[in-house]
């Protein structure tokens, strides 16, 4: 009776015993492949390396609280490239010194900004 199975080919394997080892080493790879993929996400998404918060040294004090939040000033107002670039470009000099309420006139800005405007160079960054 068994040998009229065995030689039945119905019951033969639909794979080879090959496509065992090939089966196991794809799983093996998309596995890995997944995880890394997780992992690279993961990594790059971390506020750290995507610069998430990151504030360069100013060379003249500025707080966006106060100038936003406080005075009420339109971003768009020094940031005029914030629609039409990836970058909101740093304002001139004339744009901070022409803000109608900039405090009481010139003096309340910083020194640095008014030898810019004086000078007509462009503070350092």
């Amino acid at each position: 009776m068994i040998a009229a199975l065995l030689r039945d080919t119905r019951w033969l394997p639909f794979f080879p015993k090959a496509s065992d080892l090939v089966m196991k080493v794809g799983g093996l790879v998309l596995g890995l492949g997944m995880l890394t993929g997780v992992g690279a996400y993961v990594y790059f998404s971390y506020p750290t390396v995507i610069d998430t918060g990151y504030q360069p040294m100013q060379p003249v004090p500025y707080s966006h609280k106060l100038h936003v939040g406080q005075l009420g000033l339109d971003c768009f107002y020094c940031h005029s490239t914030v629609y039409k670039a990836a970058y909101a470009a740093i304002p001139a000099t004339e744009t901070c010194m022409n803000w109608p309420h900039a405090g009481e006139g010139q003096e309340s800005a910083p020194e640095l900004v008014r030898q810019s405007y004086a000078t007509g160079k462009p503070v350092p960054w």
